[in-house]
C-alpha cells in the first residue's frame, strides 16, 4: 500500500494498493472515489486497446478468499 499525502493539507490523501504477486495496482482510493481493478491480462504487442471504462459499483466487491 502506498499513500500519497497532499503537501499543503495532510488530510487530503490518495491510497494505492499494489498486489505483491504481480505488481499491478488493484485499488486506488481517494476522497469521494474508488477505482478497483477486477481483471488483468497481458496485451499482444500489436493489439489496439479500447479506451478504459469503469462500471459504477452497485454492491460491495468481496475478496476472493
Amino acid at each position: 500500500m502506498v499513500t500519497f499525502v497532499h503537501r499543503g493539507d495532510p488530510a487530503v490523501r490518495t491510497t494505492l494498493v499494489v498486489d505483491e504477486r504481480d505488481g499491478v495496482a488493484r485499488r486506488s482510493l481517494e476522497y469521494g472515489a474508488a477505482t478497483i481493478v477486477t481483471g488483468v491480462r497481458a496485451a499482444e504487442p500489436d493489439e489496439v486497446l479500447p479506451p478504459a471504462s469503469f462500471e459504477p459499483l452497485t454492491d460491495w466487491i468481496r475478496p476472493d478468499s
